[in-house]
């Protein structure tokens, strides 16, 4: 695994809270008991991340405003709610769920989150891949010529 990626903060400090197989990218918060949905917010982009593998759980482990995101190394997805967004780990129901594949030794160059309207594109130093949202699931894809198959990142 290689790479950094830059994600969206509030200027707050982000972290992914798992909740059996789901997790949700949550801002700090005085209140623990009440989670603070992470909303896109390119203009107030902070804070760095890496991609890494750890068991079969995604979390997002912060240390001051680094971010390390660990994730299951099977499968995921991305869930939006307007500006709300989670990270949904694999589900049996493959008909229901658009999964993107976690290929760590893949990863490559750097990476930034970059939204407009209803898309966010995940920009990196190769490959694009778009952030494609529809309701409140959103896929991951790349660029390619056939319109219709979707590539996973990476």
């Amino acid at each position: 695994m290689s790479g950094t990626a830059r994600f969206v903060t509030s200027g707050r400090v982000a972290r992914l809270v798992t909740s059996g197989r789901d997790a949700r990218l949550v801002t700090s918060s005085r209140d623990a008991t009440k989670y603070h949905h992470y909303p896109y917010q390119p203009d107030k982009m902070s804070g760095t991340a890496r991609l890494v593998t750890f068991g079969r759980v995604a979390r997002l482990v912060t240390s001051g405003r680094v971010a390390r995101f660990v994730t299951s190394g099977r499968v995921a997805r991305l869930v939006t709610s307007g500006r709300d967004a989670r990270l949904v780990t694999s589900s049996r129901d493959a008909t229901k769920y658009h999964h993107y594949p976690y290929q760590p030794d893949r990863m490559s160059g750097t990476a930034r989150f970059v939204t407009s309207g209803r898309v966010a594109r995940f920009v990196t130093s190769g490959r694009v891949a778009r952030l494609v949202t529809s309701g409140r699931d959103a896929r991951l894809v790349t660029s390619s010529r056939d319109a219709t198959k979707y590539h996973h990142y990476p």
